[in-house]
Protein backbone atom coordinates (compact mmCIF):
# COMPACT_ATOMS: atom_id res chain seq x y z
CA UNK A 1 0.00 0.00 0.00
CA UNK A 2 3.25 2.26 0.68
CA UNK A 3 3.11 3.73 -2.99
CA UNK A 4 -0.72 4.60 -3.07
CA UNK A 5 0.18 6.18 0.09
CA UNK A 6 3.14 8.41 -1.33
CA UNK A 7 3.11 11.81 -3.05
CA UNK A 8 4.27 11.68 -6.34
CA UNK A 9 7.32 13.95 -6.80
CA UNK A 10 8.57 14.81 -10.51
CA UNK A 11 12.16 13.73 -11.15
CA UNK A 12 15.21 15.96 -11.48
CA UNK A 13 15.91 16.78 -15.02
CA UNK A 14 19.41 16.11 -13.97
CA UNK A 15 19.29 13.28 -11.75
CA UNK A 16 20.67 10.86 -14.63
CA UNK A 17 23.99 13.47 -14.52
CA UNK A 18 24.24 13.21 -11.29
CA UNK A 19 24.44 10.19 -10.48
CA UNK A 20 26.34 9.31 -13.65
CA UNK A 21 29.20 11.71 -12.13
CA UNK A 22 29.19 10.45 -9.40
CA UNK A 23 30.04 6.94 -10.43
CA UNK A 24 32.74 8.20 -13.30
CA UNK A 25 34.09 11.89 -12.05
CA UNK A 26 35.02 14.20 -14.79
CA UNK A 27 38.83 13.21 -15.30
CA UNK A 28 40.10 17.10 -15.02
CA UNK A 29 38.81 18.24 -12.07
CA UNK A 30 40.74 17.14 -8.10
CA UNK A 31 37.14 17.18 -7.08
CA UNK A 32 33.35 16.57 -7.88
CA UNK A 33 30.97 18.96 -6.73
CA UNK A 34 27.41 18.41 -7.18
CA UNK A 35 24.30 20.95 -6.53
CA UNK A 36 20.49 19.66 -6.45
CA UNK A 37 17.71 21.17 -6.10
CA UNK A 38 15.90 20.47 -2.97
CA UNK A 39 11.89 20.68 -2.62
CA UNK A 40 12.01 24.33 -0.85
CA UNK A 41 14.51 25.29 -3.81
CA UNK A 42 17.47 25.57 -1.61
CA UNK A 43 20.67 24.09 -3.32
CA UNK A 44 22.90 21.43 -1.06
CA UNK A 45 26.59 20.61 -2.24
CA UNK A 46 28.39 17.38 -1.92
CA UNK A 47 31.74 17.47 -2.31
CA UNK A 48 34.12 14.04 -3.09
CA UNK A 49 37.83 14.63 -2.99
CA UNK A 50 39.06 12.34 -5.58
CA UNK A 51 42.36 12.09 -7.15
CA UNK A 52 44.40 13.86 -4.37
CA UNK A 53 43.32 11.12 -2.20
CA UNK A 54 44.38 9.10 -4.65
CA UNK A 55 47.98 10.58 -5.28
CA UNK A 56 48.37 10.37 -1.24
CA UNK A 57 47.50 6.46 -1.28
CA UNK A 58 50.02 6.48 -4.66
CA UNK A 59 52.76 8.07 -2.37
CA UNK A 60 52.43 6.41 0.68
CA UNK A 61 52.39 3.17 -1.31
CA UNK A 62 55.96 4.44 -2.89
CA UNK A 63 57.20 5.29 -0.16
CA UNK A 64 56.57 1.87 1.95
CA UNK A 65 58.22 0.19 -0.95
CA UNK A 66 60.97 1.77 -1.26
CA UNK A 67 62.08 1.55 2.78
CA UNK A 68 61.29 -1.99 2.03
CA UNK A 69 64.06 -1.91 -0.61
CA UNK A 70 66.57 -0.20 0.87
CA UNK A 71 66.30 -2.18 4.20
CA UNK A 72 66.35 -5.29 1.93
CA UNK A 73 70.30 -4.27 0.69
CA UNK A 74 71.01 -3.11 3.77
CA UNK A 75 70.47 -6.88 4.99
CA UNK A 76 72.01 -8.09 2.21
CA UNK A 77 75.33 -6.06 2.99
CA UNK A 78 75.29 -7.29 6.65
CA UNK A 79 74.69 -11.07 5.64
CA UNK A 80 77.46 -10.70 3.21
CA UNK A 81 79.93 -9.55 5.87
CA UNK A 82 79.43 -11.79 8.06
CA UNK A 83 79.67 -14.74 5.92
CA UNK A 84 82.66 -13.32 4.77
CA UNK A 85 84.07 -12.78 8.51
CA UNK A 86 83.11 -16.34 9.24
CA UNK A 87 84.57 -18.05 6.15
CA UNK A 88 88.04 -15.75 6.68
CA UNK A 89 89.99 -17.29 9.83
CA UNK A 90 91.33 -14.68 12.48
CA UNK A 91 95.36 -14.19 12.65
CA UNK A 92 97.42 -12.64 15.10
CA UNK A 93 99.23 -9.67 13.11
CA UNK A 94 101.28 -8.31 16.13
CA UNK A 95 101.83 -9.11 20.10
CA UNK A 96 103.06 -6.47 22.57
CA UNK A 97 104.20 -7.68 25.92
CA UNK A 98 102.92 -5.04 28.73
CA UNK A 99 105.03 -5.29 32.06
CA UNK A 100 104.72 -3.64 35.46
CA UNK A 101 105.36 0.05 36.19
CA UNK A 102 106.46 -1.25 39.61
CA UNK A 103 108.90 -3.98 39.60
CA UNK A 104 109.88 -4.21 43.54
CA UNK A 105 105.91 -3.57 44.49
CA UNK A 106 103.22 -6.02 42.52
CA UNK A 107 103.42 -9.20 40.06
CA UNK A 108 101.13 -7.51 37.39
CA UNK A 109 101.89 -8.09 33.80
CA UNK A 110 100.08 -8.58 30.34
CA UNK A 111 100.01 -8.31 26.35
CA UNK A 112 98.08 -7.07 23.72
CA UNK A 113 97.17 -8.60 20.63
CA UNK A 114 95.94 -7.21 17.01
CA UNK A 115 94.22 -9.69 15.66
CA UNK A 116 92.73 -9.52 11.70
CA UNK A 117 90.04 -10.90 10.22
CA UNK A 118 89.32 -9.80 6.72
CA UNK A 119 89.80 -6.07 6.47
CA UNK A 120 88.86 -5.02 9.99
CA UNK A 121 91.50 -5.69 13.12
CA UNK A 122 90.64 -5.59 16.85
CA UNK A 123 93.18 -4.90 19.14
CA UNK A 124 92.28 -7.45 22.30
CA UNK A 125 93.66 -6.86 26.02
CA UNK A 126 94.81 -9.26 28.56
CA UNK A 127 95.66 -8.30 32.07
CA UNK A 128 96.74 -10.28 35.01
CA UNK A 129 97.77 -9.51 38.76
CA UNK A 130 96.10 -6.32 39.28
CA UNK A 131 94.60 -4.89 42.31
CA UNK A 132 90.61 -4.69 43.00
CA UNK A 133 88.97 -1.38 41.96
CA UNK A 134 87.69 0.40 44.78
CA UNK A 135 84.40 2.29 44.07
CA UNK A 136 83.68 4.16 40.76
CA UNK A 137 87.45 3.37 39.88
CA UNK A 138 88.13 1.56 36.88
CA UNK A 139 91.20 0.46 34.39
CA UNK A 140 91.68 2.91 31.46
CA UNK A 141 93.67 1.51 28.55
CA UNK A 142 96.00 4.00 26.66
CA UNK A 143 96.96 4.16 22.87
CA UNK A 144 99.88 6.57 22.63
CA UNK A 145 101.25 7.87 19.44
CA UNK A 146 103.94 10.73 19.54
CA UNK A 147 103.24 11.36 23.12
CA UNK A 148 99.40 12.02 22.32
CA UNK A 149 97.26 9.37 24.60
CA UNK A 150 93.98 8.36 23.28
CA UNK A 151 91.87 6.31 25.19
CA UNK A 152 90.73 2.29 24.18
CA UNK A 153 88.16 2.07 26.53
CA UNK A 154 87.92 0.77 30.40
CA UNK A 155 87.35 -2.59 32.43
CA UNK A 156 87.44 -3.72 35.84
CA UNK A 157 89.30 -7.16 36.91
CA UNK A 158 88.10 -9.90 38.34
CA UNK A 159 88.76 -11.68 42.03
CA UNK A 160 91.82 -13.07 41.09
CA UNK A 161 93.16 -9.42 39.19
CA UNK A 162 91.93 -10.46 35.27
CA UNK A 163 90.80 -7.94 33.28
CA UNK A 164 90.27 -8.05 29.25
CA UNK A 165 89.21 -5.28 27.04
CA UNK A 166 88.37 -5.65 23.40
CA UNK A 167 89.03 -2.51 21.30
CA UNK A 168 88.22 -2.21 17.21
CA UNK A 169 90.73 -0.47 15.49
CA UNK A 170 90.45 1.47 12.27
CA UNK A 171 93.19 2.93 9.43
CA UNK A 172 93.22 6.34 10.90
CA UNK A 173 94.35 5.01 14.51
CA UNK A 174 98.06 4.41 15.06
CA UNK A 175 100.36 3.78 17.89
CA UNK A 176 103.80 3.74 18.74
CA UNK A 177 103.27 2.28 22.67
CA UNK A 178 100.31 1.41 24.93
CA UNK A 179 99.62 2.14 28.79
CA UNK A 180 97.50 0.96 31.22
CA UNK A 181 96.58 3.58 34.28
CA UNK A 182 93.99 3.06 37.69
CA UNK A 183 92.00 5.97 37.26
CA UNK A 184 89.47 7.69 39.82
CA UNK A 185 86.37 6.59 37.68
CA UNK A 186 85.74 5.76 33.91
CA UNK A 187 85.30 9.27 32.25
CA UNK A 188 88.75 10.38 31.65
CA UNK A 189 89.53 11.59 28.28
CA UNK A 190 93.49 12.46 29.68
CA UNK A 191 94.96 9.99 32.55
CA UNK A 192 94.88 11.67 36.15
CA UNK A 193 95.86 7.96 38.06
CA UNK A 194 99.13 6.16 38.33
CA UNK A 195 100.06 3.93 35.86
CA UNK A 196 99.85 0.19 36.54
CA UNK A 197 101.00 -1.36 32.91
CA UNK A 198 102.78 -0.10 29.95
CA UNK A 199 105.18 -1.24 26.62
Amino acid sequence: MLPYELDEVEVPVDLKDEVMNAIFPPENTSETVIVRNNQNGSKKKLVRIRSSLYGLAAAALLFCFGGVIWNNINLRDQVTELKEQTQTPAEVIQVYALKTANPAGDSAQGQALIYKQGDKKQLVFQAQGLANTKGSEAYQVWLIDDGNRKSAGTFHVDKEGNGYLTYQLNKEISFDAIGISLEPDANGTQPRGKKVLGT
